[in-house]
């Protein structure tokens, strides 16, 4: 007879110190890298002359849509992953959330026009779609899941909604790069917009994977795990 034993254990008051610490860097370094590229990628598109969207002025209407409302969710996420807010305050989280979540809609809808009528080409179509398509998928499975009030589901389909809205971020910076100049812009695009999303989603998922292995650990009191599994199948 099989028995299912809980092995949880409370975590060391170390590794609290150490995760709430971790957690509040990145995010600054993330809501830095935000601003940064708000002011150089993203601000010249409102001002909205031909010299400003060289090659998309065709798509203009679409594009300065798609900044305002990425640009929208680029700096509404972060605010939601700040635990004072989401705990003490739940309407303004409430609020920031359905600022988001109408942001990536329209984000991702203009990026399937973009992604379609891209004056790039399939090259650069193809993975504004997909990543479109990835984009709203998450967020819409995210408030689904709050809807439920499954608020562990929620906040980690909420981090791979956000990872994709930054992906933007790590696209303009892996573009810039000089070391990629020398390819054409299209080949260049393209192959950035694809590694600019699915690279950082796997990291993610094999970094949470790891984080939890680390530290899910069985009590010395039970024995070895060999042990456990010997008793618990009795």
């Amino acid at each position: 007879m099989m028995m299912r034993v809980d092995l949880s254990v409370p975590r060391p008051f170390a590794f609290d110190v150490f995760s709430l610490t971790l957690k509040r860097v990145f995010l600054i370094l993330v809501v830095a890298g935000a601003v940064a590229f708000f002011f150089m990628a993203a601000v010249k598109y409102f001002s909205f002359t031909e010299s400003s969207y060289t090659r998309w002025w065709v798509n203009r209407w679409a594009l300065l849509t798609h900044v305002i409302a990425g640009s929208i969710a680029l700096f509404a996420g972060p605010i939601q992953f700040i635990s004072v807010i989401r705990d003490r305050y739940l309407r303004a989280h409430r609020s920031i959330g359905y600022l988001y979540f109408g942001g990536v809609v329209v984000g991702s809808l203009t990026g399937y026009y973009l992604g379609f009528y891209s004056v790039v080409g399939p090259l650069l179509g193809y993975p504004l779609i997909a990543l479109s398509t990835a984009w709203l998928l998450s967020t819409v499975i995210s408030v689904a899941y709050i809807l439920r009030y499954r608020v562990n589901e929620h906040r980690l389909w909420m981090t791979r909604s956000y990872i994709l809205t930054y992906s933007f971020v790590l696209f303009r910076v892996l573009f810039e790069l000089p070391v990629l100049r020398e390819y054409p812009p299209a080949v260049r695009a393209g192959t950035i917009m694809w590694f600019a999303w699915v690279a950082p989603i796997l990291v993610y998922e094999i970094g949470r994977t790891i984080w939890n292995l680390r530290y899910e650990y069985i009590p010395k009191s039970l024995g070895t795990k060999d042990q456990f599994a010997a008793t618990s199948d009795q």
